[in-house]
C-alpha cells in the first residue's frame, strides 16, 4: 500500500519538537487538509490491523478528495486485492496506471499483490509501465538487500554562535520552512533546510547534552526523509538509525510515525528498513519490561484490586456451573465453514469481553473451541471462565491449553500478565500453572534456537534453454532443516526432464549460525511473501510460461508448497507434495475459491506415521471435492523419508500435474 495523498497529501515526517518553543507553529499547517489526515491515519491504522475493508472504505472517500491522484486508486485496488476481489483489484490498478500511476518497481515488489503475482494480466501491466518509464530500472531483490548504510561523514553547514533559546527557535523556524518547500516538491532545497536544522541540533546537544535528545533524533530522521525522496537510499538509512539510536523520542510514537510515513516509501521494499523496524520494536519491548520490573515492586495486594469489576452481587457465583456445554454436531459444516466461524466468534468475544458482558463472551469461546479444538482456542475458554469466577473450570481448561503447548512465546509473561486469569492468583493452583508454564519455558530455551536470516534463492536453468522460449518452472522447497541448494541438487534432472526452471526457495529460520540447515516456521502469510516475490522476480528475469507452473514440497516444505498454492490457485498449474505433515487449517483455502485448474499428486509412505497418512488422505479428499484434480501415491512397505527411486517418482508426478 502507498500512503502519499497526492496534492492533499501533509509533510507527515516533520514533526515539531514540543521541548523547544517556535512561534507560528500553528500556521505552519493552516494550509492542510484535516480530512485528508484524518483518513489517511485511520486507512493506515485499519490497514495494519488487517481491517481492509475499513481501509477500503477511508481510500475511497481520500479518492474522491483527490479524484485524479494515482496514489489513493493504486491504494483501493491493494485493498481489492486483500480482500480477494482480483477484477476490481485489476480494475482499480489499471485505472492507476492510466491516471500516471510509474514505479512499476515498486508495484513488482509490492506484498498486497501477491495473489496477482505471476499472473499474465499482472505481468502484462508491469510491463507496460517499464515500457512507458525506461529509465526506472532501480535493481530489487537479494543484491540490492545486502547493501549495509555506508558511514557518511555529513558535512553539516556552519551555524552561527548562539545560545541555546535562540537554537531552538531556529529550528522551529527552518522547520517551518521546510514544511512549505516539501509541500512544494523542491527537493534539493528542502535537504539544505534540513540539514542546517540538524546542524543547530547539534549544537544545542553540545549546549545542553542530552536534554536534546528529541531535536537531534527528530532532525536526523528529517533529514533521513529528505534523502528518502530524492532516492538517496544509503544516506537516508545512516540517518534514519541515528534517528532510532539517539532514543529521543517514545518508540510507539516513532513507530506509528513510520509506519504511515509516506516519505519514507522509497526505502519499505530494503531489507535494512525492517531491521530499523526491530530496532524500534527493541525499544518499545525494553521500555515495556521496565514498566514490568516497576509493576513488580508493588505490593502483592494490589493486584486484587485489578480484578474485574461485577455488576451486581450475582457475579460472584459461577456463570456457568455445568463443566461445559454439550457438543453439538457439525458433520454438515464443512472445514471452511469451521473456520470462518471460529474467526468470527473469536472477534465476537473480544469485544464482548472488553463490554464487560463475560457471560456472553464465554459462550463465544466455548463455540470456537467446538469449531477449532486447537490449544490457543481452549486458553481462550480459560480465560472467560476465569471472568465469570469459575475456577474449577478455568483452571480445567487452562491446564489443558499449557499441556497441549499452545501458548507462544513466554508462557509465564503471557500468564502473569493476562489480567483475564486475575481471579486466579489467590488460588492455590494457579502456582501450579506457573509451575508448569516455567517448565515449558526452560524446555524451550533448551532447544536449538533458529535465527532469523534473510530470505533467498536459486535458479537453475535446464540445458540447453532458449532464452525467448517460456518455460515452465518448477519451484521447489527443502524439508525441515534443508537449504536451496540441496533442493535444487535433488530436483535439476526431474526439471530437465520436463525442460523446467527451476526455483528453490529457501526458509528464514537458521538452525544456528552457521548449520547451512533452514526452515521455514509456521507464518505461512510471510512463506507466502517469500516464495511469490521470488516467483515473481523469476518471471521477470526470464521467459516463463505461466500456465505451467507447479510448485513441489518435501516433508515440511510440502505443507508450506499447498499453502502457498491455495492461496493462489491461479498463479500455479499444481503442487506435487512428498511426505508432508499437512494441518486441516492450511486446506482451508478462502470460501468460494476455485480449484478447477489445479492438478495436485500427494506421495507418502504407507508406514510413514498414521497421522501423516492420515492427514495427506483428508486433505487430498477435501481438496478434491473443491474440484481440484488429485491423485495420492500411497507406497507400499514405504516409511517417511523421500521415496525410494525418487528421481523416476519425481519427473512421473511432475508429468502427472504437467497434463493438459
Amino acid at each position: 500500500m502507498r500512503t502519499r495523498i497526492g496534492h492533499c497529501r501533509w509533510a507527515c515526517c516533520l514533526v515539531f519538537f514540543a521541548s523547544v518553543q517556535m512561534p507560528g507553529a500553528q500556521d505552519a499547517w493552516a494550509d492542510d487538509e484535516p480530512t485528508a489526515q484524518q483518513l489517511s491515519a485511520e486507512v493506515r491504522k485499519a490497514y495494519d490491523a488487517g481491517d481492509f475493508k475499513k481501509a477500503l472504505e477511508g481510500s475511497e472517500k481520500l479518492h474522491k478528495l483527490a479524484p485524479d491522484d494515482p496514489l489513493p486508486m493504486y491504494n483501493i485496488a491493494c485493498m481489492h486485492a486483500r480482500l480477494a476481489d482480483k477484477a476490481k483489484a485489476y480494475e482499480w490498478l489499471e485505472r492507476a496506471v492510466d491516471a500516471g500511476y510509474s514505479d512499476h518497481v515498486y508495484l513488482l515488489n509490492d506484498a498486497d499483490f501477491t495473489t496477482l503475482w505471476g499472473e499474465k494480466r499482472f505481468r502484462g501491466i508491469v510491463e507496460n509501465i517499464r515500457k512507458r518509464n525506461p529509465g526506472r530500472s532501480e535493481p530489487t531483490g537479494k543484491a540490492a538487500d545486502k547493501k549495509e548504510p555506508k558511514a557518511f561523514d555529513e558535512k553539516l553547514p556552519k551555524v552561527p554562535a548562539l545560545s541555546p533559546e535562540e537554537h531552538g527557535r531556529k529550528i522551529g523556524e527552518l522547520t517551518q520552512e521546510l514544511i512549505k518547500v516539501s509541500n512544494a516538491k523542491e527537493r534539493d532545497k528542502a535537504l539544505d533546510i534540513s540539514l542546517e536544522a540538524l546542524a543547530h541540533a547539534k549544537a544545542l546537544e553540545k549546549a545542553i547534552g542530552k536534554r536534546a535528545a528529541n531535536v537531534v533524533g527528530l532532525t536526523h530522521y528529517n533529514v533521513a526523509c529528505m534523502t528518502s525522496l530524492k532516492k538517496e537510499i544509503d544516506r537516508a538509512f545512516w540517518h534514519l538509525n541515528k534517528a532510532v539510536d539517539v532514543k529521543g523520542w517514545d518508540p510507539e510514537e516513532l513507530r506509528t510515525q513510520m509506519d504511515g510515513d509516506s516519505d519514507l516509501d522509497p526505502l519499505r521494499k530494503d531489507a535494512r528498513f525492517e531491521k530499523v523496524m526491530k530496532k524500534v520494536d527493541q525499544q518499545i519491548k525494553e521500555a515495556t519490561q521496565d514498566t514490568d520490573e516497576s509493576d513488580a515492586d508493588a505490593k502483592p495486594g494490589d493486584e486484587k484490586d485489578q480484578k474485574p469489576a461485577a455488576e451486581d452481587d450475582k457475579a460472584d457465583k459461577p456463570a456457568d456451573e455445568k463443566p461445559d456445554r454439550p457438543k453439538r454436531d457439525l458433520s454438515a459444516m464443512s472445514q471452511d465453514e469451521r473456520v470462518a466461524r471460529f474467526e468470527e466468534l473469536t472477534s465476537l468475544l473480544m469485544k464482548t469481553a472488553q463490554a464487560g458482558d463475560y457471560k456472553k463472551a464465554l459462550e463465544h469461546s466455548l463455540e470456537a473451541f467446538e469449531m477449532v479444538p486447537n490449544s490457543l482456542a481452549e486458553y481462550n475458554v480459560a480465560c472467560m471462565y476465569s471472568l465469570n469466577k469459575n475456577a474449577d473450570a478455568a483452571f480445567r481448561h487452562l491446564f489443558n491449553s499449557l499441556n497441549a503447548g499452545g501458548i507462544r512465546g513466554d508462557p509465564v509473561r503471557q500468564l502473569k500478565g493476562d489480567t483475564d486469569l486475575n481471579y486466579l492468583h489467590d488460588d492455590p493452583r494457579w502456582n501450579d500453572a506457573i509451575a508448569k508454564a516455567q517448565k515449558l519455558l526452560d524446555e524451550k530455551k533448551a532447544l536449538p534456537k533458529d535465527k532469523e536470516v534473510e530470505f533467498q534463492h536459486s535458479v537453475t536453468l535446464p540445458p540447453n534453454h532458449e532464452k525467448s522460449k517460456p518455460a515452465p518452472l518448477i519451484v521447489a522447497l527443502h524439508h525441515f532443516h534443508g537449504n536451496m541448494d540441496a533442493t535444487a541438487e535433488r530436483w535439476k534432472q526431474a526439471a530437465a526432464d520436463v525442460g523446467a526452471v527451476l526455483l528453490t526457495p529457501q526458509g528464514t529460520l537458521e538452525a544456528g549460525e552457521g548449520s547451512g540447515s533452514y526452515q521455514w516456521g509456521d507464518d505461512f502469510a510471510k512463506i507466502e511473501r517469500n516464495v511469490m516475490s521470488a516467483i515473481n522476480n523469476v518471471m521477470d528475469e526470464h521467459a516463463i510460461d505461466d500456465e505451467r507452473v507447479v510448485i513441489v514440497g518435501f516433508g515440511q516444505g510440502a505443507g508450506a508448497a499447498v499453502a502457498v498454492a491455495l492461496r493462489n490457485p491461479e498463479a500455479f498449474r499444481g503442487a506435487v507434495l512428498i511426505g508432508g505433515v499437512i494441518p486441516a487449517e492450511i486446506t482451508s483455502p478462502a470460501s468460494g475459491a476455485s480449484l478447477a485448474s489445479l492438478r495436485l499428486c500427494f506421495i507418502v509412505g504407507s508406514e510413514d506415521n498414521s497421522q501423516v497418512v492420515k492427514a495427506n488422505q483428508a486433505a487430498a479428499k477435501m481438496l478434491q471435492d473443491k474440484g481440484a484434480a488429485v491423485r495420492v501415491d500411497l507406497l507400499a512397505g514405504q516409511g517417511p523419508g523421500f521415496p525410494e527411486n525418487g528421481e523416476e517418482r519425481q519427473i512421473e508426478s511432475l508429468r502427472y500435474v504437467l497434463k493438459s
